[in-house]
């Protein structure tokens, strides 16, 4: 079975002025950090720890977000911490954290930012861990997302393998928001509002987006509403008339159903 690790990451103790951006490096008050496991048994542990020493590549803080994942772990297993107050998306389209995986090799973090009860709005980044005693740096542009402040950052992790060390400790530090983007591989996905039309919408959208595989729409809920295969044309006259977001591997716009 395709192993995930998926940890939820919100605030409870820390406080923030107004407007400020997100920031979480577990250096002060410990945040509320519990474990979401299913069944009758604890396979996955979450608790804040002293840096772990003899490893390369990180902010060299004091103590750090410890997840010890058991040899039942599945993908519905995870942990949180919830924020107060929640994520606020407008106060900066990147989010970036500090990673060191348990196994060498390469894996996928996804990024959830979470609105109450609506659906979690996903992003991804890739590693290659050569080390495991070395972070690793990923970051998140989130300009895609839609919706209120969100409650919960989740992270999912998937390496596309079930863990061979068992148990396998991760390790998350420095989770921080910004306006701009502080690594340079970092991909931002372009606005490509001006390659659909007609906009506002309520039969056929066009769509000419050279390089995209699908099309998604996703509505202020979060909530994904279609997916298809990237055709060039997108029939909406069975949506709901409101606001939504065109979603596609080179980029977003924002589609107005009417």
């Amino acid at each position: 079975m395709i192993k995930k690790l998926l940890f939820t990451v919100a605030l409870a103790t820390m406080t923030f002025a107004a407007n400020a951006q997100y920031s979480e490096g577990f250096e002060g008050a410990s945040p509320n950090v519990g474990a979401q496991n299913a069944g009758s048994t604890d396979n996955i542990a979450y608790s804040v720890v002293s840096y772990p020493s003899g490893t390369t590549g990180g902010d060299n803080s004091t103590k750090v977000l410890e997840v010890v994942e058991g040899v039942g772990a599945k993908a519905w297993h995870f942990a949180f911490i919830t924020p107060s107050p929640a994520f606020d998306p407008a106060n900066g389209n990147y989010v970036s954290l500090n990673f060191m995986p348990g196994e060498l090799g390469a894996g996928t973090f996804t990024l959830g930012l979470k609105e109450g009860s609506n659906d979690t709005q996903t992003f991804n980044a890739s590693y290659n861990a050569t080390s495991t005693t070395e972070w690793i740096k990923l970051e998140f542009d989130i300009s895609g997302y839609i919706g209120g402040n969100a409650t919960r950052i989740e992270f999912d992790h998937d390496n596309g393998v079930t863990a061979t060390v068992q148990p396998r400790t991760l390790y998350i530090d420095a989770v921080v928001q910004t306006s701009s983007p502080t690594l340079s591989s970092t991909v931002t996905k372009k606005d490509i509002s001006s390659n659909i039309s007609p906009n506002p919408v309520s039969n056929v959208l066009n769509v000419a987006v050279e390089g995209a595989e699908t099309y998604k729409l996703v509505n202020v809920l979060g909530q994904t509403v279609l997916t298809q295969a990237a055709t060039g044309t997108i029939n909406v006259s069975g949506l709901p008339a409101g606001v939504y977001v065109l979603v596609t591997e080179k980029g977003t716009a924002k589609v107005i159903v009417e």
